[in-house]
């Protein structure tokens, strides 16, 4: 996937993706996914004419750019990864296993034992503390 913006997200550049598309082509390699960002729709047509296959305004939407990189990845044949949970979607508090720190200049409580041959090491940090990530 090609992502071009600005000043490279030009018209002018058919030449240049026809040359990257029949590089492709003589390797035996997929045909690029090119994009090109814009600030607005004006010229959407004529990059479409010189070889770009998508367009996305500034700024990126995520959803949108996610949507293009999918489409790309699919066009490929490649097997898409499950969708993250929507916000609508309860996630589950991720529990903080180290706990809190202790107060600054105060080490962290810790006690070793021995008990038929083995060794243990037991430090607390101080009360754990369920966080979403």
């Amino acid at each position: 996937m090609l992502i071009l913006q600005g000043r490279s997200a030009d018209p002018k550049l058919a030449g240049t993706l026809n040359a990257v598309k029949n590089a492709c082509r003589l390797r035996g390699l997929p045909l690029p996914t090119i994009l090109a960002v814009t600030q607005d729709e004006s010229t959407w047509h004529e990059l479409a004419k010189a070889g770009f296959t998508h367009a996305l305004t500034l700024p990126l939407d995520e959803e949108a750019l996610a949507g293009t990189v999918c489409e790309a990845l699919q066009a490929l044949g490649r097997k898409l990864p499950p969708a993250a949970p929507s916000p609508a979607e309860p996630e589950e508090a991720v529990p903080d296993l180290f706990g809190e720190a202790p107060a600054p200049g105060q080490p962290p409580k810790a006690s070793l034992e021995q008990d038929n041959g083995s060794l243990s090491l037991d430090l607390d940090f101080g009360q754990p503390v369920k966080k979403k990530l």
